[in-house]
């Protein structure tokens, strides 16, 4: 997300800038130093994941301090997709640890660091170890939302359905404007 408009609104645009600069100051070497110490784009990736988590929290920080609430709200809006998402990633793991030849963990090049390969549970190819890992992931998470937050899966639910209906009655709305357009054009030749 961006903080940008709201140091606008703020009045401090120059503080988007300043922040971006810090940020790039954690950022490139996170990235460069993976990159050069396990030569694997993985890691470059994940030194990359990690300094977008590092800025998350800087900019959820600033925010909360410049619309002057308790930054510990974050927790409580964010803890039920946060337990939701930390069983279903230990769930979706179990499962691609049962299927798949792959370890448990990310290997590298490196001769220390691999991890020796396993013999599954159940012998599937690569392809179907995924798509069962993405349908366990979607089976475990969603019932888990609605059992941990029902009225929040509800308002989402509601929201969603609200914007697909108004898609719908914007199109029949401009349906109507060329409709009533071309009976006035029709009307004004039958009258010359």
């Amino acid at each position: 997300w961006s903080a940008g408009d709201m140091f606008k609104a703020a009045g401090r645009p120059g503080l988007n800038t300043k922040l971006l600069f810090f940020e790039a100051l954690y950022t490139f070497p996170l990235i460069i130093s993976a990159a050069f110490l396990f030569r694997e784009a993985y890691w470059a990736s994940a030194a990359n994941a990690l300094a977008a988590f590092i800025t998350a929290f800087v900019r959820l920080g600033i925010a909360a301090r410049f619309l002057k609430f308790d930054p510990r709200r974050y927790f409580d809006v964010f803890r039920t997709a946060f337990i939701a998402g930390a069983i279903m990633v230990v769930v979706v793991q179990t499962v691609r640890y049962m299927t798949s030849e792959m370890p448990l963990f990310i290997t590298t090049s490196s001769p220390d660091l691999v991890l020796p390969l396993h013999t599954p549970i159940f012998d599937v190819p690569h392809w179907a170890s995924l798509i069962i890992c993405i349908i366990t992931g979607i089976v475990v998470y969603v019932p888990l939302l609605w059992i941990l937050d029902r009225e929040s899966v509800m308002e989402s639910v509601t929201i969603l359905r609200d914007a697909l209906s108004s898609d719908d009655d914007d199109e029949d709305e401009d349906e109507n404007v060329t409709d009533d357009s071309t009976d006035t054009t029709t009307t004004a030749s039958a009258q010359t």
